[in-house]
C-alpha cells in the first residue's frame, strides 16, 4: 500500500456510533381521529344539565316559609353538622331536612331496629317512647340500656335488696346491727289492732318510750282503760308514734353509718398522706439510705393497692405465714445497717484469722517436732486460695 493511500485513509470512518448501530426505527403513531360532536348536541347535554340542576333546585320551596326558616335552611347548606337539635326538628317539620340527608346519604333509621330488638325478647314497643330517637346514637343508649338492667341482680323482695345494698357499702360486720335496728323490734304496723292483746302490747310500749312509769302504773293504766272500754281508741295514736319512732331508729343508724364510713375515709385519707410525708422526709431509714425511687416503692409497696384491694406488702403476708415472726425477731435484736455491718465484719475476721493460723501450722510442720526438710521453692507449699474470702 503506497504512503499516498495510508494517508488518504480516515480511521474514523471505521467507528460504531451507538446512535446508528442500536437507534430503534421510529414507528409513526397513528393519530386518533377524534369525532367531533356537532355543536347542536352539545348545547343540548349542557340544556339538559341546566334544566336537571333547575328541576332539583325548585324541589325546594322557600317563598311560603318564614325568614327565620329561610335562614335556618341557608344555615344547613353551609354546614349542616353545625344544627342544633332543635334547628334541625324546625327544619323536619317544615319538609326540609329529611330530604336532604336521604339524598346524601345520611344517617338511616334505627327504629326499625329498635323495634326488631322489642319484638325478639317479647317486649311491647311503645313508639312515643322512641319519638325524634332515629340516630345511631340513640341505638347505643338503648342498647346500653338493656345491658344495665339485665346485669341488675333480682331479689326476693325490697327488704332482701335493702339488706345487700347495706352490706356492700358498709361491710359485713354491720350486718347484725342492720338487721337488730331493722327486724328486731316488733313489726308494730302489722299487728292486728282488733284484738286486745296487740293494744295491750301497743299501749304499753308506747308508755314506756312517752313516760317514765314504773311497769306497774303502766299495767294500772291500761286496765283502767280497758275497763272504760276506752283502750281501742287511744291505741290508735300509740300505734302510729310507735311505727314513726321505728322508721326514725333506722334512718338515724342508716346516717350515723354513711357518716362513720365517710369520716372513716377521710381518716385514713390523711392517715396515706402523713405515711407519705414520713417517708419522702426521711434521707435514711435503720442506715440505708433512701433515694428518691426508694422512697416511691416504698410507698407503693406499703399503702397502694392493686385490682384485688391489696398491697404489695400484704400479699407478701399471704405468701409468707412466718412473716411476722421475722419481723418481731429483727425488731427484738434491733437490726439496723451497723449491726448488719459490724456482724459480716466479724465474721470476716474470723475467717481470715482461721486461714492464717492453718498457714502458720502448715509453715512450723504441724506441731511434729520433726524439722521440715528444705525445699527448692519455699513458697511451694502456700495455698493461696485460703486467704479467698467466700
Amino acid at each position: 500500500m503506497s504512503k499516498e493511500n495510508e494517508e488518504g485513509i480516515n480511521f474514523d470512518d471505521f467507528l460504531l456510533k451507538s446512535e446508528q448501530v442500536f437507534e430503534p426505527e421510529i414507528e409513526e403513531e397513528e393519530e386518533e381521529v377524534v369525532e367531533e360532536e356537532p355543536e347542536e348536541t352539545k348545547e343540548e347535554v349542557v340544556e339538559e344539565e341546566g334544566k336537571e340542576e333547575t328541576t332539583e333546585t325548585e324541589e325546594v320551596s322557600l317563598d311560603n316559609l318564614s325568614d327565620d326558616v329561610k335562614a335556618l335552611y341557608e344555615k344547613a347548606q353551609e354546614d349542616i353538622d353545625s344544627l342544633t337539635e332543635e334547628e334541625q326538628k324546625v327544619l323536619e317539620d317544615n319538609n326540609l331536612f329529611e330530604s336532604e340527608d336521604n339524598e346524601d346519604g345520611g344517617e338511616a333509621s334505627v327504629t326499625p331496629l329498635i323495634e326488631l330488638i322489642h319484638e325478639e325478647n317479647g317486649w311491647d314497643f311503645d313508639a312515643e317512647k322512641f319519638k325524634g330517637k332515629d340516630k345511631v346514637s340513640d341505638l347505643m343508649d338503648f342498647v346500653g340500656d338493656v345491658i344495665e338492667q339485665n346485669s341488675v341482680p333480682e331479689f326476693a323482695s325490697d327488704e332482701v335488696k335493702e339488706f345487700n345494698d347495706f352490706v356492700a357499702k358498709h361491710g359485713a360486720d354491720k350486718a347484725a346491727d342492720f338487721l337488730s335496728v331493722s327486724y328486731g323490734n316488733t313489726d308494730y304496723e302489722s299487728m292486728d289492732m282488733t284484738n286486745e292483746g296487740a293494744q295491750k302490747k301497743v299501749y304499753s310500749d308506747y308508755l314506756k318510750k312517752t313516760t317514765k312509769f314504773s311497769d306497774a302504773k303502766i299495767d294500772k293504766e291500761i286496765n283502767k282503760l280497758v275497763d272504760l272500754d276506752e283502750l281501742e281508741g287511744e291505741v290508735e295514736e300509740a300505734k302510729t308514734y310507735l311505727v314513726e319512732d321505728a322508721k326514725k331508729q333506722k334512718e338515724d343508724f342508716l346516717a350515723k353509718e354513711a357518716e362513720a364510713k365517710e369520716s372513716n375515709a377521710a381518716n385514713f385519707t390523711k392517715y396515706l398522706g402523713e405515711q407519705k410525708d414520713r417517708i419522702d422526709s426521711s434521707k435514711e431509714i435503720a442506715g440505708f439510705e433512701l433515694s428518691d425511687k426508694d422512697k416511691k416503692g416504698l410507698y407503693k409497696f406499703a399503702f397502694e393497692t392493686d385490682k384485688q384491694g391489696k398491697t404489695g406488702y400484704q400479699k407478701l403476708k399471704e405468701s409468707d405465714a412466718d412473716l411476722d415472726l421475722k419481723l418481731l425477731l429483727l425488731a427484738y435484736k434491733g437490726v439496723d445497717k451497723n449491726k448488719i455491718s459490724k456482724s459480716a465484719t466479724t465474721e470476716t475476721v474470723k475467717k481470715l484469722k482461721k486461714n492464717l493460723s492453718r498457714f502458720k501450722d502448715s509453715k512450723s510442720g504441724g506441731g511434729t517436732g520433726v524439722k521440715s526438710p528444705k525445699k527448692a521453692n519455699p513458697n511451694a507449699d502456700i495455698n493461696y486460695n485460703d486467704f479467698i474470702l467466700k
